[in-house]
């Protein structure tokens, strides 16, 4: 069944998936990225102090690497990427048995089974497009990317755009947010990399 952008409509509406509609899209959007944002300047400004000691011990050669913009994208990334493991490993192994009608084409009544994975990959999906999003603009305002950064947010923006409002491909979304678990490991070494 066809369903309207952003999933309206869908029989994946009442099995969980919160931001059903371009309304309900942009509002938790919104509360996302208010929240991913505040997350990101509590860790600069609340957290950061409280690393001092720790930070003259072991110093960056690399005076940016100094900064609390630098710790809090770092303490940001680490959170958003325990949260997304957490959320997609489980469901990516319940839809990995699904038939492929299930992982790749719109919720269908025809797949109950499969219907809540779906909206949990909706919903993780939702949290990482407003995660990127904060973490594109923090990232340039404050100088922690470079330019081929700016590629690689728009790219991973404009899929899971895509995928989100033609409510679809939730086991590929799946898929490839499994890659976010190595991020816990990826921030870990480069915060210690040059100290």
């Amino acid at each position: 069944m066809a369903t309207g952008a952003f999933c309206t409509g869908s029989i994946v509406c009442r099995y969980g998936l919160w931001w059903c509609g371009y309304s309900t899209f942009l509002t938790t959007s919104l509360l996302l990225v208010a929240a991913w944002a505040l997350l990101f300047y509590a860790a600069a400004f609340g957290l950061f102090p409280f690393f001092a000691n720790s930070r003259k011990r072991w110093p960056s050669k690399y005076e940016n690497e100094e900064t609390c913009w630098w710790f809090a994208n770092h303490v940001v990334s680490t959170v958003h990427a325990l949260i997304i493991s957490a959320i997609v490993m489980p469901t990516w192994f319940e839809l990995k048995g699904a038939p492929p009608q299930a992982q790749f084409s719109q919720p269908s009544s025809q797949y109950p089974s499969w219907i809540r994975s779906n909206a949990v990959a909706g919903d993780a999906a939702h949290i990482f497009l407003t995660y990127i999003f904060v973490d594109f603009v923090v990232g340039f305002v404050h100088n922690l990317h470079q330019q081929g950064n700016a590629i690689h947010h728009v790219v991973f923006i404009l899929f899971t755009l895509v995928i989100m409002s033609n409510c679809f491909l939730a086991f590929v979304a799946l898929t490839l947010l499994l890659m976010e678990t190595s991020t816990i490991f990826l921030n870990y070494y480069t915060y210690w990399r040059n100290r």
